[in-house]
């Protein structure tokens, strides 16, 4: 689950979805996925991170977030959905201030969940950034 939230975050543009604070009732942000622990109905009109690769068999569906043929999908607001996930926090911060590489410190430092976490962003990024492997 964290994976599939850290692969839209890599992905998103904040533009995709409204912002939570335009909505200043909590009845609204209920609807649009924008409260921990609430989905839209439906899910977001969006889709994330689209791979070349997918296989129609690998499809999932985690309730609120998964992924088929044409990306991954969530009922959740990306940032929502990060703030009920703590164990991402840190390799979220550090991929947005800058270190969005593999190093050999990663290797030495991360646990095998963060390691692999940070794999995910820079897997994502680099599909997001070489339209000539993605899927039209």
């Amino acid at each position: 689950m964290s994976f599939f939230v850290l692969r839209i975050l890599a992905t998103w543009n904040p533009r995709d979805l409204i912002a939570p604070d335009k909505f200043p009732d909590v009845e609204t942000r209920a609807e649009y996925g924008m409260l921990p622990g609430t989905a839209i109905e439906g899910g977001h009109p969006g889709r994330w991170d689209r791979r070349a690769d997918f296989i129609q068999d690998e499809a999932r569906d985690l309730d609120w977030i998964g992924e088929d043929v044409n990306g991954v999908w969530t009922s959740r607001h990306p940032v929502v959905a990060l703030l009920e996930l703590p164990e991402i926090w840190d390799v979220w911060t550090e991929w947005q201030f800058g270190q969005q590489e593999i190093t050999a410190e990663d290797f030495a430092t991360k646990s095998h969940k963060e390691l692999e976490a940070k794999l995910t962003l820079v897997a994502a990024t680099q599909r997001k950034h070489m339209p000539d492997q993605a899927v039209t």
